[in-house]
């Protein structure tokens, strides 16, 4: 009975620590988006987009070096913000740089349009809760 016990408990161990892995990038995800929005604002705030009736369209671009995850956040927070809207065929990109872990990261966020280029003053940081 003891023995049947313990595997059972073992059993839920394993169970609980597959499903906070595959929590995790969930989670990371949401606050790596939610990080890119600020650092999209103030970009946004510096180069004056945020006085326009109609957001600029914008094409999100994240270095090749950046794990794949961070992609679809960055996706994510591009097709969210206020001032920018995600459109492949737009005449300004948006280059948005994460470091860091899924756990806790930075992000810097640069717009090139038309020959200017506004980007973000310092990195923003953030955490996974």
């Amino acid at each position: 009975m003891r023995r049947a016990r313990l595997a059972l408990v073992l059993v839920a161990l394993s169970l609980a620590g597959v499903l906070a892995a595959v929590a995790r990038p969930a989670t990371a995800r949401k606050a790596l988006a939610r990080t890119t929005g600020v650092a999209l604002q103030e970009v946004a705030e510096a180069a004056g987009l945020d006085v326009l009736a109609e957001p600029l369209a914008v094409t999100p671009h994240v270095p090749s070096s950046a794990p794949a995850w961070t992609r679809e956040a960055v996706l994510e927070a591009v097709t969210d913000a206020d001032a920018m809207r995600a459109e492949p065929s737009a005449d300004a990109a948006v280059l948005v740089e994460p470091v860091g872990t899924p756990a806790a990261f930075a992000v810097r966020a640069s717009l090139w349009r038309r020959g200017w280029a506004v980007a973000s003053p310092e990195p923003v940081v953030g955490h996974a809760m």
